[in-house]
């Protein structure tokens, strides 16, 4: 459990108790039983879809990441602010949406364009370089645009839609209450 080799532990202990090690933290927990502990460990795949902004903001509220992404339509940011990201919150070229958006959870296989390199990035390499815990990387939300991840919400914002000096509208999307400790 506590070989520096090997990041991702689990031990079962008597009585039910099992006592897991993510990156630089343990975690000791009574267990019901494994068929229990393995159906608490895979949380279900969501799914929720953002239809076209009809009315200038609209929301979903995520009860999985226990967070509310707002959508937002604005006026173009200045230049200067034109590629400011937060971790919280992003802005996407309106024009170049394509909507439905879609929130959803991690699957196996996904991939990201990070916004400012080249090429593709997966995302269970951008979980283990931002240490998320395994045990949170299926309730964290991603945002689609046609497709293409366009956001892993508070981690990194994708190369889908920027704002460049010939957008006209832009949409700006907030991660509300969002605590990745939490999600």
């Amino acid at each position: 459990l506590l070989s520096p080799d090997k990041l991702h532990r689990c031990v079962h202990l008597p009585g039910s108790v099992r006592v897991r090690r993510d990156a630089c933290r343990l975690h000791v927990q009574r267990v019901p039983g494994l068929r229990a502990a393995a159906a608490q460990a895979s949380d279900a795949d969501y799914l929720y879809r953002m239809p076209a902004l009809d009315r200038p903001q609209g929301s979903i509220d995520i009860l999985e990441a226990a967070c509310t992404l707002c959508f937002e339509i604005i006026p173009p940011p200045p230049p200067q602010n034109r590629t400011i990201d937060h971790a919280c919150e992003i802005l996407l070229d309106a024009d170049q949406v394509q909507f439905p958006l879609i929130v959803r959870n991690y699957r196996q296989g996904d991939r990201i364009r990070p916004f400012g390199l080249a090429g593709t990035q997966s995302l269970k390499r951008l979980f283990i370089n931002n240490k998320v815990p395994r045990t949170k990387r299926r309730r964290l939300p991603l945002l689609l645009n046609g497709g293409q991840i366009v956001w892993a919400v508070g981690l990194r914002r994708g190369r889908c839609a920027p704002i460049t000096r010939d957008t006209i509208r832009a949409v700006r999307v907030t991660a509300a209450e969002w605590r990745p400790e939490r999600a």
